[in-house]
């Protein structure tokens, strides 16, 4: 009977964990991009991008387990960026500045489903 039991739970946690989406929240990505807005100003103005902005790009890019995950940073950087108005110029160069590769573009057009 235990056996039983123990492989129906089995099965329905086999079953549950693909339902189990995107574990990365837009408020978190949003919080740690708020360092990034006032760092791009900055460097705009001819200074240095701010360490703890990089530190949080890190910080963002390590999340990602899966192309859910990937699919919801991608999207809640976009509209994040999309909802300050930034420089997207500017915004595409943080990459690069941080030495933090970026599996997305960093663009008014990207569709973050290809990710």
């Amino acid at each position: 009977m235990s056996f039983k039991l123990a492989c129906a739970v089995f099965i329905c946690m086999a079953v549950a964990a693909p339902l189990v989406e995107a574990a990365i929240s837009c408020d978190v990505v949003v919080a740690r991009l708020s360092v990034c807005d006032l760092a791009l100003f900055l460097h705009m103005s001819g200074g240095p991008l701010l360490a703890e902005c990089c530190s949080n790009v890190r910080y963002l890019l390590s999340l990602p387990k899966s192309q859910a995950d990937r699919q919801a940073l991608c999207n809640c950087t976009i509209t994040h960026d999309h909802k300050i108005n930034v420089d997207w110029a500017a915004a595409s160069k943080i990459p690069e500045v941080c030495h933090q590769p970026v599996y997305f573009p960093i663009s008014p057009n990207t569709n973050c489903s290809k990710y």
